[in-house]
């Protein structure tokens, strides 16, 4: 399970709010890392918030976090080809 200091609480609560057409006046979260690897981490984020009308709302995110790629080029001495 990873940190919530990790995601911008705020814009989360917006998110919601926006998908839903309503006020949220709190947001907690449960974060599960779905998949790391070279290129990608994919985080699903379990929203429990609470609107101004005191509706509860559980809504899940998804994230997916692209790494910077870089790419290593070998050239064989004498040959045109990479590798």
């Amino acid at each position: 399970m990873a940190k919530n200091e990790n995601y911008d609480i705020p814009k989360i609560k917006t998110i919601i709010s926006d998908i839903f057409d309503v006020e949220v006046m709190h947001t907690d979260l449960i974060i599960e890392q779905l998949s790391g690897g070279t290129v990608a981490n994919v985080t699903k984020l379990k929203t429990a918030s609470l609107t101004t009308a005191s509706q509860s709302i559980d809504f899940p995110l998804v994230i997916k976090t692209q790494k910077k790629w870089e790419r290593l080029t070998i050239r064989i001495a004498g040959k045109g080809n990479m590798i």
